[in-house]
């Protein structure tokens, strides 16, 4: 929505807003077709492919029909994709930046095209475009991947995004949450997570029948942190969870497993169309080679989606990284889909210390499973002096012990700062940073 249609949405009543969320989402229809349904089963049938040799070969099938489709269509790549026989061939593509990214022209097609914003680590927006059939195929690769945990689309699902869903009149009459009636979603505000608001989500979370949640994994574990802080009843029986677009730390998923009794596999992509790594209920990482090929060079993962013949992501420095299993360990899932050890994240978290380098954000969650005591941290550098502004929510003053973790993991010289807050407000685009630079 522009700045005007959502000024006009949040002010009106809120059985309004349901309405025309409801009727928004009318769109689904179109995306969620027939050939949504056979997509699914097409990759359930090559997910599970016994036949490696086969697996291989679908795989180059598809990067030169992908390669061959780019070089004919999309003015950036006409010229540079020569000579291109093979995957093998993949390493003499120069490798593409987020710079040259936002900046590319679109291919030359007249198919629908859907357009979306990215602004990652760095909160600065990018708009790209997906044509609708790579959309709607995105759409089911991720619907199969929860259909491995029963989900199907229509199923009771609460969604926790960065989306602006309500306004001042609708906190006022504590509804912190807008649905639609006819895909059974109810959208959670998670610009609203302080108690008071928390208590009544929950209360609502209860009486709605939800089946699933997905969402930013650091409002799913606010909600429940408080949730079993108040001893409050669960009526509601979960079947999964599905994390999205934050890193998903050990001590979250721990939590939330343990709270709520039901998985909470853990799944890799990006809005503008990376391809999928997800988790089996095997409790394994699958890279899904059908949607596209992850290289590690220099340390840095290229990725190159099948998916995005519109805005074509080849050899993307996307600014993440993973850690391959080795190449002979199979899962007892019966998938030979290749395995990830480890999805690191963004490789711009970090803090700096002049005494140890830079400590990534996977080191500093740790803090937090160290001591439970804390709810949430937030570590706010400042980069001229590199000292720490800490600001951490908790019950109690943790700030002796809070100094002893931080200490370990940042050495003793660096200067730092702490503070006890009641809250920590999220980003702009609702996405919980535990590092923050200024």
């Amino acid at each position: 929505m522009n700045k005007i249609k959502q000024k006009i949405y949040l002010n009106l009543p809120w059985y309004c807003k349901n309405c025309l969320v409801t009727v928004y989402n009318l769109r689904f229809f179109k995306t969620h077709s027939k050939k949504y349904k056979n997509l699914i089963e097409e990759y359930k049938n090559k997910f599970y492919e016994q036949n490696i040799d086969t697996i291989y070969k679908n795989q180059n099938k598809r990067f030169l029909h992908f390669i061959q489709y780019v070089k004919e269509n999309n003015p950036y790549y006409s010229l540079i994709l020569n000579d291109i026989k093979s995957i093998d061939d993949i390493k003499y593509i120069p490798t593409l930046s987020k710079i040259e990214f936002a900046n590319m022209s679109t291919s030359s097609s007249d198919e629908t095209k859907i357009v979306g914003y990215t602004g990652g680590s760095t909160g600065v927006s990018t708009k790209y475009f997906l044509f609708e059939n790579d959309y709607i195929e995105r759409q089911a690769n991720l619907d199969f991947f929860r259909g491995m945990y029963g989900y199907v689309f229509r199923d009771k699902i609460a969604w926790f995004s960065g989306k602006e869903i309500i306004g001042l009149k609708d906190v006022s009459k504590n509804k912190f949450w807008v649905k639609d009636y006819i895909n059974n979603i109810t959208y959670f505000s998670t610009f609203h997570l302080i108690e008071e608001y928390i208590l009544l989500m929950i209360e609502e979370l209860n009486n709605s029948n939800i089946e699933y949640i997905a969402g930013f994994p650091s409002a799913i574990y606010d909600i429940a942190y408080i949730w079993k802080k108040k001893k409050i009843r669960k009526k509601l029986k979960l079947k999964a969870i599905f994390p999205t677009s934050e890193p998903l730390e050990k001590y979250k998923k721990d939590f939330l497993e343990e709270f709520f009794n039901c998985p909470v596999p853990d799944q890799y992509a990006s809005s503008e169309g990376a391809p999928f790594i997800y988790e089996c209920p095997y409790k394994s990482l699958h890279y899904d080679m059908n949607s596209g090929i992850f290289e590690i060079e220099n340390d840095k993962l290229l990725v190159t989606s099948f998916t995005t013949r519109c805005m074509p992501l080849i050899r993307f420095d996307i600014g993440d990284q993973i850690e391959f299993e080795k190449h002979d360990k199979l899962c007892s899932c019966g998938s030979k889909m290749p395995l990830i050890k480890k999805i690191i994240g963004r490789t711009t978290d970090y803090i700096y210390s002049p005494e140890r380098g830079k400590i990534t954000v996977s080191n500093i969650s740790n803090v937090v499973k160290y001591l439970t005591g804390v709810r949430k941290l937030q570590l706010i550098q400042n980069d001229t002096d590199y000292s720490i502004h800490v600001k951490y929510i908790s019950i109690e003053n943790l700030e002796k012990e809070l100094n002893y973790e931080l200490r370990y993991r940042l050495g003793d010289s660096i200067e730092i700062f702490y503070e006890k807050v009641e809250e920590i407000e999220a980003s702009k685009n609702g996405k919980f940073k535990m590092i923050i630079h200024e």
